[in-house]
């Protein structure tokens, strides 16, 4: 099992790294302590920078990035760059729902997706 690396203030947002891709749990910052809905600082944007500067040799093979939104222009930009330093890669972006207010934890059955993957080599993501 992979070691799993949280962000301190916000540890919906997360890191491991797995037979060489790296996997980002990505969450919109929210909640009181920010006006609008959405923080002044893309938080992550920076976990994104963070983490990838951790790679000085270039080793990753792909990306990963699981979200309830997608990946902001800002988490693109610093992808970007990595790619730059190092060479582009794989990228899979999983995005789950917005949290519409309709639904938000009501169990709704009729805004649920279920995803199976088959695959040769398969194993638990967390």
């Amino acid at each position: 099992r992979p070691l799993v690396s949280r962000m301190a203030s916000n540890p919906e947002i997360f890191h491991f790294e797995y037979n060489g891709s790296a996997y980002f749990g990505l969450n919109r910052g929210q909640g009181t302590q920010f006006i609008g809905d959405i923080s002044e600082v893309d938080f992550n944007a920076l976990w994104v920078e963070q983490q990838l500067a951790l790679d000085t040799t270039c080793q990753l093979k792909s990306v990963v990035f699981i979200s309830h939104i997608g990946p902001s222009s800002d988490v693109r930009n610093k992808l970007s760059e990595y790619f730059s330093r190092c060479s582009t890669l794989p990228t899979l972006s999983i995005k789950g729902n917005d949290h519409p207010s309709t639904y938000c934890l009501s169990m709704d059955t009729e805004h649920q997706l279920e995803l199976t993957i088959e695959a040769a080599r398969s194993g638990p993501v967390l």
